[in-house]
């Protein structure tokens, strides 16, 4: 699969987290929202996977794609955290 290394881009704690990557001919941001809860605090994952000219399409195929191992990467990211 596509495995970008990311680079920190925004921290604005408590509130935001962004990333953004390159692989090959793929670039994907990853931006995180906290908002606080009665039980901790709630996640909101927000990421978008390009490819420009022919790879284009691509891009968008990765995004859709990419929905449930990113949100099983928080999952496990929780769980190790002692959270989840």
């Amino acid at each position: 699969g596509l495995r970008p290394r990311m680079t920190l881009t925004e921290a604005e704690r408590p509130e935001r987290w962004s990333e953004s990557g390159v692989w090959r001919a793929f670039s994907a941001d990853l931006t995180l929202t906290f908002a606080e809860t009665p039980f901790g605090c709630r996640v909101h994952a927000d990421f978008e996977v390009r490819a420009a000219g022919v790879w284009a399409p691509l891009g968008r195929v990765a995004t859709a794609a990419g929905v449930r191992p990113v949100l099983a990467d928080l999952r496990r990211a929780a769980r190790d955290l002692g959270v989840g």
